[in-house]
């Protein structure tokens, strides 16, 4: 995964890039969630290093799959990546550009994984703590893992505070088997 991510961070600093000259990084952000959906699609995997599929062909079938919603930057992005090998990145791509997008916008996208569901209070103390510790607009998610028994895990970018039951109760287990 690491590796894969080290490969990605030059397409996405490169998309990142021409993004911010075109003044369009909300609009690469659709485009690399397309791709994504793309990619991801267990019919188009299949066909990764398919020898009787051409990288020309397997690039034109991403981009008339994508359809209306690829600028012309956008085919020659997925041509790219699909004459380097690199279509199954698109994922990994995406979320590191998106990382970058963040940056640049001074938001940062944290997803809370909780054991029952938050009230918009309990959202709102969560996001408010977010935004006083990375000085950052914060966009929450939130979802629910019964799993847990109580508590939160919060995800925001590379950082994971896990205030979780679960959480606590390996970290005790670590500290009285050392």
């Amino acid at each position: 995964m690491a590796e894969e991510r080290t490969i990605a961070r030059p397409y996405a600093q490169a998309l990142f890039e021409l993004a911010s000259k075109q003044g369009d990084l909300k609009g690469w952000s659709a485009t690399l969630a397309a791709l994504t959906g793309v990619a991801a699609h267990e019919r188009v995997k299949a066909l990764f290093g398919n020898p009787q599929i051409t990288k020309d062909q397997l690039a034109q079938l991403v981009i008339d799959t994508c359809g209306a919603k690829l600028t012309e930057a956008g085919k020659n992005f997925v041509k790219i990546v699909v004459q380097n090998g690199r279509l199954a990145l698109v994922p990994a791509i995406r979320d590191l550009y998106d990382q970058l997008r963040a940056q640049a916008e001074a938001t940062l996208n944290a997803e809370v994984t909780s054991a029952f569901p938050l009230n918009k209070e309990q959202e709102q103390q969560i996001s408010s703590a977010l935004k006083k510790r990375f000085s950052r607009d914060v966009t929450l998610t939130s979802r629910v893992d019964e799993s847990l028994v109580g508590g939160v895990v919060v995800r925001a970018g590379d950082y994971v505070i896990d205030g979780s039951v679960i959480g606590h109760l390996d970290r005790l287990g670590n500290a009285l088997t050392v």
